[in-house]
């Protein structure tokens, strides 16, 4: 099964592996555009997650061909000061325990005024500003093994409120049938093919990807586009909710629903010619302190 992530906002825009050669104007001009990212490299002997403040940015659960990997987490930071990382290592499904030799290394790192249009392909033009340096695994039949561990950031330069005037879900009463409902709702506009609805339920989010990966109103219209094209095709459906899980992330602010094996419960399954696609929408979700309702925030 060919697994391809779609991030609205982020489909056609930030991080393209389109290599042809764009005009830059002054709405596109890269001043003063600081993206930050992870770098990991694993030995592809145990699953792993990487969380930042409280956010899974990386997971793997079964072998896979992929041994690193370099990801953007603007999305998770939404304040200059402290923040938090987390690394479990964990066995691959059917395993009692992690190999003995299993190890990960991470490095967080920043770019300024980074084109979006380019590949990146290595993390050293960057400036590290985290670095676990290869973590060994050492203790054998070892169930579990992680670390916790943060890093500072001075003068973010975008500005998003995301959850920090937001309320801790976990104490809510009936939370985990409001976050299945609001799921419901996200659904049956990708069921229903109703673009706008979607777009309607993002909007938050959506105006706050806009200011953390410093998009224009052309990546806007494009990005929505594309969610119309895919939408539009005869040979999609979307995933059934069964079988899924509630998640709670950031200190309990952020709340999600998955697959069981850790996937977006929200998917677009694709069929053609003999295999399928998926694509996926990691939707979260938060209630500000001003209400009682549940609004996507990522």
């Amino acid at each position: 099964m060919m697994n391809r992530i779609l991030l609205i906002f982020l489909m056609i825009s930030s991080f393209s592996c389109s290599q042809k050669t764009k005009s830059v104007s002054a709405e596109n001009s890269n001043e003063n555009k600081t993206f930050y990212f992870i770098d990991y490299d694993y030995n592809k002997k145990c699953g792993f997650e990487i969380y930042i403040n409280d956010i899974l940015v990386q997971r793997y659960t079964k072998p896979a061909e992929i041994a690193n990997g370099i990801t953007s987490i603007n999305s998770c930071i939404i304040s200059s000061g402290k923040q938090d990382v987390k690394v479990i290592l964990y066995p691959f499904k059917n395993k009692e325990n992690i190999e003995s030799d299993a190890d990960i290394s991470l490095k967080v790192f920043y770019l300024d005024n980074y084109d979006k249009n380019k590949i990146l392909t290595s993390s050293g033009q960057g400036k590290v500003i985290f670095d676990l340096s290869s973590a060994v695994i050492d203790k054998k039949n070892s169930k579990k093994w992680s670390y916790t561990g943060q890093f500072h950031i001075s003068n973010m330069p975008y500005h998003v409120e995301g959850w920090s005037k937001s309320k801790s879900l976990k104490g809510i009463p009936g939370i985990e049938k409001k976050v299945r409902d609001k799921f419901a709702v996200l659904h049956k506009a990708l069921d229903e093919k109703d673009t706008k609805q979607f777009m309607k339920q993002l909007a938050k989010s959506m105006k706050e990807s806009k200011s953390f990966y410093y998009l224009t109103d052309k990546d806007q219209e494009n990005s929505i586009k594309e969610l119309e094209d895919l939408l539009s095709k005869p040979n999609i459906k979307s995933a059934p909710l069964d079988n899924t899980v509630v998640k709670f992330y950031a200190n309990g602010h952020l709340a999600s629903l998955e697959t069981i094996d850790g996937e977006p419960a929200l998917r677009i399954i694709q069929k053609q010619e003999g295999h399928k696609s998926e694509d996926v929408f990691p939707v979260m979700l938060f209630i500000p302190q001003n209400s009682d309702e549940l609004e996507v925030i990522r």
